[in-house]
């Protein structure tokens, strides 16, 4: 062999060798394999619309001198002949009020607290299971913006903490806050006086201290025949009086929405529906379908749904955007990209120690970018929760090992 072919061998097994071992820390280092975690899912089919909310509703008129203090929040029910306000002299009187009730509140707590005696007889864990459950309704319940069940929720978890402290020894009794507090109590009482009118209730029901003028315009008595022009056309009257608030005096009230014929078609009298909405304090909502009225033309119709959750924000809700749950749908979510075919199944790949495994999956639900499979099956077959699923790669197939 002449010196150029020896060099030219040599210099060949080199190029191999560099790209065997070139080859090799690729592989070791870069994986191929783009994978998701398969987790647990729920979706929907629904009809996105503009529910417009319809109640038996009297607007509360009132005329007085002097400041107006509730007695109620929005939601709260209240009985015939019942206070829903109190005229008062000056702010500071109205807010006074205020304060006396929450300083009642407090004074009987700790009132309960102290007459408690038998600590052996305390669950401790029990105790510590009741703060926490109360700290989370405290939590949730201002995140949802529903302030009225917050100052509830703030009163039993202050509560609570306060009758943990004397059954673990912290504090032996809440003698000196009982007088602070019975001092303030006396003092408030003082600066609040005597009311100088009130406005009670002729009807018992929903008080809700919003008058928007639609009160007589959205009424239940034609809800069978509203059609989608009517909905349409619908305006708040100009005048409301001296209306200070009004009562909601059916524990049942509608939600009425236009939609396309062809999505009224899915909807029946007397289904039992879901919708989904916007607000904090109930997502969802169970309704009923109450009428499907079809406009003259064929092209669009109003559903009218029936619904008896109420809530402060709910009382004071006329109109938002809701969804119409027609299916719900519960499985494993994975990427859209992993779902594939292998002898006529339909299935994914999912990564099993070293190597890759077909799974052949049931789909329930499919999107643009994920699917929804069924979980295994009784015999341990099938796609399982937070298996890694194969979204993307090459050359796959049953059984191949990977690095």
């Amino acid at each position: 062999m002449s010196r150029f072919g020896y060099n030219l061998f040599k210099y060949g097994v080199l190029l191999l060798l560099a790209v065997f071992f070139g080859y090799q820390i690729y592989a070791s280092v870069y994986n191929p394999l783009t994978t998701g975690t398969a987790i647990h899912y729920e979706a929907y089919d629904g009809i996105p619309v503009t529910g417009v909310i319809i109640r038996d509703e009297t607007v509360v008129q009132g005329s007085g001198t002097g400041v107006l203090h509730y007695a109620l929040s929005d939601g709260e029910r209240v009985a015939k002949g019942g206070v829903i306000a109190r005229f008062y002299d000056s702010e500071a009187a109205s807010l006074a009020t205020t304060r006396i009730a929450e300083l009642t509140a407090q004074i009987a707590d700790i009132e309960e607290i102290q007459s408690y005696n038998d600590l052996s007889a305390a669950d401790i864990d029990l105790l510590n299971a009741r703060v926490d459950a109360a700290l989370h309704t405290l939590l949730f319940t201002c995140s949802a913006g529903d302030f009225r069940n917050a100052a509830e929720a703030e009163e039993s978890l202050r509560g609570l903490l306060n009758r943990r402290q004397i059954v673990t020894g912290e504090a032996e009794n809440f003698n000196t806050l009982l007088s602070q507090l019975q001092t303030e109590l006396a003092e408030q009482r003082k600066l609040a006086a005597n009311p100088r009118g009130q406005i009670t209730s002729d009807r018992t029901g929903y008080f809700v201290s919003l008058v928007d003028g639609y009160e007589q315009t959205l009424t239940p008595a034609g809800l069978s025949k509203l059609t989608p022009a009517q909905l349409d056309a619908v305006k708040p009257q100009t005048d409301a009086g001296q209306g200070i608030g009004k009562i909601v005096s059916d524990y049942t009230w509608y939600i009425a929405a236009a939609v396309p014929f062809s999505d009224s078609l899915q909807m029946h009298t007397g289904d039992a529906l879901t919708l989904k909405t916007a607000l904090k304090s109930s997502p969802t909502l169970s309704v009923r379908v109450e009428a499907v009225n079809v406009s003259d033309d064929a092209d669009r119709a109003v559903v009218v749904f029936s619904c008896q959750e109420m809530n402060s924000e709910l009382a004071t809700l006329r109109s938002g955007p809701m969804t119409i749950v027609l299916r719900e749908y519960e499985g494993l979510r994975v990427s859209s990209a992993a779902l594939r075919v292998l002898d006529g199944k339909t299935g994914v790949y999912v990564v099993s120690g070293t190597q890759v495994k077909f799974v052949p999956v049931e789909v329930l639900y499919s999107t643009g970018g994920y699917i929804l499979c069924s979980d295994e099956d009784k015999s341990g077959s099938g796609l399982r929760l937070y298996d890694e699923v194969v979204e993307k790669g090459k050359g796959l197939y049953d059984g191949k090992i990977i690095h």
